[in-house]
């Protein structure tokens, strides 16, 4: 076989693309209207992962300012258990992005469906398990007998809405995919205005403490939750105008790939949770300063992830896939020279982002600590995890653009950053083991969070180096294939 039909030519996938060959030669690159055409849609984009989190974040200021610091601690194992149950299922919100992008549009409707139906019974697997095991789950989370009562208050009424978080992840999901990144930002303004205002009644005129601000995130995320059926169903493609049971088959076909993006975001998500597990286990003022200062660290270490939604989106265009070949070589992936240069654009606006994320905490952490909580004792242990909380977030934008790339990426590439996330929580545990053993409290915890990033920065990156971006003989073979019709 030549060497020129071993890959698709970019002149098949720029005619299958909408790409032209000065596009996939990279002559024609624009640097100024990338950054715009990623800024445009990853704005708005970034109320998609701060949705929930945001909810916490409101609950712990309120809390810190009008409630005791055993009720502040109670929110730390919470946060955990909240994280663990909705983010786990974060893989069918991915899921959902992906095949509504490929998708023609009159199929839009009817995966919409199937993915609608699949958040219903999710979410309600969710709700059953949260009510039926509040008292263990808190328990793993590290929720020691000090906070339990209080913990407890906050988790069975929180619990009642995890329907709504798994649907609403779902609904954003689709129309990120139809490229629609106004109506999630408004259903998250929505939300958290209403939990502001049920925050501010329940803790500064009725006094309820942790249950009034779970009352008040039940009602917010219902509210986002409506804003977003409402928006669907005024689509052209609305999954309500002729709604029906999915088959079996149409499930089957529709989960297909959903596998390795469930084992993805559940070990991201069992990392995070040891990291919050470890911080618990510390005693009550550790667990309070941290859960103060994760509560505003967490969110910004979401604002760099609509880089990765718009490496999945963008970049996906961009990119040559070759099947195995009979000479034995295996199946691999490439990116066009403009893809590449699109690339570097998107890494640069991650650094840039990670740097005023970490800037961001890092002034609230050393400066106005005050913000999260009234308790003094806490400043000193809050502003220790400054440098570590700093560091993390710096380079959590090239972290999130390289898995983004590995996620549109082939099926091989996909069980690869599974098994790259598989030794990163071994070796995270590892360290968190060592941590407590040689008590370094809560710094040792942030310094393992640092670790937690590198390793998930440094295997994709070096993976895409050493194949996509590849200078290596082989890259011949890719070379020579451009501009050649197959």
């Amino acid at each position: 076989m030549p060497l020129s039909c071993r890959f698709k030519t970019c002149a098949a996938a720029s005619e299958a693309d909408g790409v032209s060959q000065s596009e996939a030669d990279g002559s024609s690159f624009d640097t100024l209207y990338e950054v715009k055409r990623i800024l445009k849609f990853g704005l708005p984009a970034l109320s998609v992962p701060l949705s929930d989190p945001l909810m916490t974040t409101i609950d712990t200021i309120f809390v810190g300012q009008g409630c005791s610091t055993v009720e502040l601690a109670s929110l730390g194992p919470n946060a955990t258990v909240f994280a663990v149950l909705s983010y786990a299922f974060g893989f069918l919100a991915t899921g959902t992005t992906k095949r509504l992008a490929s998708a023609d549009k009159d199929e839009v409707a009817g995966l919409m469906q199937r993915a609608i139906f699949l958040a219903c019974v999710m979410g309600s697997i969710m709700l059953m398990l949260s009510e039926g095991l509040s008292t263990q789950l808190l328990l793993l989370a590290g929720t020691n007998q000090d906070v339990m009562p209080a913990a407890l208050s906050y988790f069975r009424v929180r619990a009642l809405a995890q329907p709504a978080v798994i649907l609403i992840a779902v609904m954003q999901g689709g129309l990120l995919a139809v490229k629609d990144s106004i109506t999630p930002l408004k259903s998250t303004a929505v939300g958290c205005v209403v939990n502001i205002l049920g925050d501010y009644l329940m803790v500064s005129h009725l006094g309820l403490g942790t249950a009034g601000v779970a009352w008040a995130t039940v009602f917010s995320q219902f509210s986002a939750l409506m804003v977003l059926t409402v928006s669907w169903a005024r689509h052209p493609q609305s999954p309500f105008k002729s709604m029906r049971l999915p088959s079996l088959s149409e499930l089957k076909t529709f989960t297909d790939a959903f596998g390795t993006l469930w084992g993805i975001s559940a070990l991201r998500t069992l990392c995070y949770s040891c990291i919050r597990t470890a911080a618990a286990a510390l005693g009550t003022l550790p667990c309070a300063a941290h859960t103060a200062i994760y509560s505003v660290w967490m969110p910004a270490s979401f604002m760099p992830i609509p880089l990765r939604q718009s490496a999945m989106v963008f970049l996906n265009e961009h990119m040559i896939h070759r099947p195995p070949q009979p000479d034995g070589l295996p199946a691999s992936t490439r990116l066009t020279p403009y893809g590449a240069k699109l690339l570097y654009v998107l890494l640069v606006l991650g650094v840039i982002c990670g740097g005023l994320s970490g800037m961001l905490v890092a002034g609230v952490g050393h400066f106005t600590p005050w913000v999260l909580t009234q308790d003094p004792s806490l400043y000193p242990i809050i502003a220790s995890t400054v440098v570590p909380g700093f560091i993390a977030l710096s380079i959590s934008g090239a972290m999130e653009v390289a898995e983004g790339v590995m996620l549109i990426s082939s099926k091989d590439d996909n069980n690869r950053l599974l098994r790259a996330m598989a030794l990163t929580i071994i070796l995270l545990n590892m360290l968190l083991f060592y941590n407590q053993k040689a008590e370094f409290g809560i710094l040792g915890v942030w310094w393992a969070l640092v670790s937690f990033y590198v390793l998930r920065t440094i295997q994709p990156l070096f993976h895409i180096w050493n194949t996509m971006l590849s200078r290596s003989d082989n890259s011949t073979d890719f070379k020579t294939s451009l501009g050649t019709n197959s």
